[in-house]
């Protein structure tokens, strides 16, 4: 972890909603997160927490009637949330980059990958044709692509799924991005291609320096591969910190149902046994339109009481371990 140099990124009291002519909706509130240059931060939750939404905030790729209403995003010491159309484009692509869930969003399948990564750097940068190439070589070699120059001149759909994820990696790393924001592009690949994935991306992070934030449902994905995770529900952080102590000490209740839910010990050193009963978490996460007020955990929270009518306050247990809960837990897992 890098903190002593300072985050690259810092978004604080983050807030977005969405305008209907009905009454506008809070999609995310409130949230606090940072991450440093070489830092890798997992932002972990169901589907429907906002993690999404919260990475393209941080692109400056919302569109109404989505919009920030408050907040900081803080890159480098410049506002993003207040940045203007203009300086976003300048950024997307070149000092901030994103990894989609699907590479076929991001890869054209009517151009050759040399073709896509050249246009992709002369979109940024007033360099010579070969000198593009040069970078697109150097970028596939840099994903693992050992015949990257063969490479450039095949499409697409000549690769498998994940060789396609490699080469949409290898497009977000051209311009030596400061900040990476991958939003679950190992979910529908299979576990070794994924292993292989992540331990690339754990190598580019020590090597390029770069920020990622590797948005996911998976704590095994997060265990493994983040150096600090912050954990989201319905449109909140409810607990962040660094990855093994979260993982080993949940704070959160609803951190601790997670874990619970998991099939396997997100941890190989982890006390959790592989006998042990798998416990759901009762009810479902609520739609935007019935966030309740105060802890939105509460109604399906086994702790909850009187007190959870009002919205808990974030809290640092003194050890960087930060949870948004009236009753939280104590000690590690059993």
């Amino acid at each position: 972890m890098n903190e002593d140099k300072g985050p690259i990124l810092e978004v604080r009291d983050l807030t977005i909603v969405i305008d209907r002519p009905e009454g506008t909706l809070t999609a995310v509130e409130d949230v606090n997160l940072r991450v440093a240059r070489g830092e890798v931060l997992g932002l972990v939750g169901e589907s429907g927490s906002g993690k999404t939404l919260t990475g393209f905030a941080i692109m400056g790729a919302l569109d109404p009637p989505v919009r920030i209403s408050k907040g900081r995003i803080d890159f480098k010491g410049e506002d993003l949330a207040k940045a203007s159309a203009a300086r976003l484009r300048s950024l997307r692509g070149n000092r901030i980059a994103m990894i989609l869930q699907d590479p076929m969003m991001t890869l054209n399948p009517a151009l050759t990958i040399g073709t896509q990564m050249t246009e992709t750097v002369h979109a940024h940068a007033d360099v010579s044709r070969r000198r593009a190439r040069e970078m697109a070589v150097t970028t596939l070699k840099t994903v693992g692509f050992g015949d990257a120059e063969a490479r450039l001149s095949s499409y697409p759909h000549e690769y498998s799924g994940g060789m396609r994820q490699r080469v949409a990696i290898a497009i977000a790393l051209l311009h030596q991005p400061d900040l990476i924001i991958a939003d679950e592009p190992t979910t529908a690949l299979d576990v070794t291609v994924q292993a292989q994935i992540l331990s690339e991306v754990q190598r580019l992070a020590r090597v390029s320096g770069a920020a990622w934030i590797w948005i996911t449902h998976d704590l095994s994905v997060v265990a493994g591969l983040a150096d600090r995770v912050a954990v989201m529900y319905a449109g909140t952080v409810v607990e962040r910190g660094p990855t093994q102590r979260v993982m080993q000490s949940p704070r959160h209740p609803y951190t601790r149902g997670l874990l619970d839910c998991s099939p396997e010990s997100p941890l190989p050193e982890s006390p959790l046994q592989a006998d042990r009963r798998l416990r759901q978490i009762d009810g479902t996460a609520p739609a935007l339109q019935d966030r309740p007020a105060g802890c939105v955990f509460a109604p399906r929270c086994p702790r909850a009481d009187s007190t959870c009518g009002t919205a808990p306050q974030p809290s640092d247990n003194g050890r960087g371990q930060v949870v948004a809960c009236w009753h939280p837990l104590s000690g590690a897992l059993p």
